[in-house]
């Protein structure tokens, strides 16, 4: 199959007199990958853009010039999910257009459970959207082998739902510098949000120049302020803080237990085995760290 075109959507010019540091946080849709952004908003002189809608062109740094951003201290995260479009492998040349026109200063992945990820994105009208729930499993699996040269830190959802995670986390973003106040402070803060999901995303549109003079011509966000009903994805369950999801983590397992992947015809595999056949490594992953989990909590089913 022949490779996509390496021509970028967008030429950005460089980043000269955009001193923001720029953060772009890269996953698979249904991943969490709201809620770790919700996390990060929480952080002082942070603007994060939750929802940039998997269609939408890659963002230049100029699209975040603003007086609202403070050069000195400023920081913008922008939550993209993966296309999976092509060949696996191609996946590594679409995050290196991403770096070369975005720019970031850290890129970070999130990652799930694959079996648990396909179930919720198999669910949603938007599941084949710029490829189909399989070639997104194989794509971001490819990334996920190659994550300690790709990005500079890789994160999981399911930490994120464990109140005793957040500190580690917290240490984690401190050494990332991303975490600039005492980390005690900071782990208050991702242990119960100040700002909720409408605070985050009006502040994302202040602070983006793109956004205020060009709306009509890049959907920045996919949820626009004025439509917002609910919280997309089961989010407002978790949008009191991290740590207060970690019962829905073991049920969702519990679900691959019993359920099949609606990712493949009616003859597919049992779920845990089609996820380690899509994504081997990302699978390799939770066979271990599932075996953790229940083992700091004494369930001896799983410890077989």
């Amino acid at each position: 199959m022949p490779a996509p075109p390496t021509q970028r959507e967008v030429d950005c010019p460089r980043a000269e007199g955009v001193q923001a540091r720029r953060v772009l946080l890269y996953c698979l849709q249904n991943s969490g990958c709201t809620l770790f952004a919700m996390a990060l908003a929480q952080l002082p002189s942070t603007i994060v853009v939750p929802d940039l809608w998997i269609g939408s062109r890659i963002p230049c740094p100029a699209d975040f010039r603003s007086s609202a951003l403070q050069p000195s201290n400023a920081t913008i995260v922008v939550k993209m999910t993966l296309r999976a479009q092509g060949a696996p492998a191609h996946a590594v040349d679409r995050l290196s257009q991403i770096r070369a026109a975005f720019q970031p200063h850290l890129v970070l992945f999130l990652t799930r459970d694959a079996c648990v990820n396909a179930l919720h994105l198999s669910n949603k009208s938007f599941a084949n959207e710029h490829g189909t729930v399989v070639a997104k499993l194989q794509h971001w699996d490819v990334l996920y082998k190659q994550r300690d040269t790709l990005a500079n830190a890789t994160f999981n959802y399911e930490s994120l739902c464990d109140g005793a995670g957040v500190a580690p986390l917290v240490a984690r973003l401190h050494k990332l510098g991303l975490v600039r106040e005492p980390e005690a402070i900071a782990t208050s803060r991702l242990l119960r949000f100040e700002r909720n999901f409408i605070d985050v995303k009006v502040a994302a549109i202040k602070g983006t120049a793109h956004f205020s003079t060009q709306h009509r011509g890049w959907p920045l966000l996919h949820y626009t302020i004025s439509g917002v009903k609910s919280l997309p994805g089961g989010l407002a369950a978790n949008t009191s803080g991290l740590g207060a999801c970690r019962d829905m983590v073991e049920r969702e397992w519990q679900a691959c237990d019993t359920m099949t992947m609606g990712v493949s015809d009616a003859s597919a595999a049992a779920a845990w085995a089609r996820a380690a056949e899509l994504a081997p490594n990302v699978a390799a992953f939770y066979a271990k760290f599932r075996r953790r989990w229940y083992a700091a909590n004494n369930a001896s089913r799983y410890l077989e």
